[in-house]
């Protein structure tokens, strides 16, 4: 007999040994591959294998990106892990682009 398991999603804390919570936030971006003009998909599933599920592929005009929306504690620690996960998978990253009617707050 197969058994089947809901996944319900739902905003964790981040308890420190100081005692201090972060709140974990959803970050929207676009990592930029160099001279990529699409994602196979192969790729896209060693991307997928390599931790971005938060992550979809696209490309137009000759130019392909991830775009990601990363839960994390901040901008800057969503933003370097993924990085680091597409770099693992043997892609060079050009750029990252932040949507321009974003609204980002810097610091803690």
């Amino acid at each position: 007999m197969l058994a089947t398991f809901g996944v319900v999603l739902m905003p964790v804390r981040i308890e420190h040994l100081d005692g201090g919570t972060k709140h974990m936030k959803t970050y929207e971006f676009d990592i930029v591959l160099k001279d990529v003009s699409e994602v196979s998909d192969d790729q896209a599933d060693a991307l997928f294998a390599a931790g971005c599920d938060d992550g979809t592929p696209a490309g137009c005009n000759g130019r392909a990106w991830i775009h990601f929306d990363r839960e994390s504690t901040s901008l800057e620690e969503a933003i370097c892990s993924a990085v680091a996960q597409v770099q693992t998978v043997g892609f060079t990253v050009a750029k990252v682009e932040l949507d321009a009617d974003a609204s980002i707050s810097l610091g803690a």
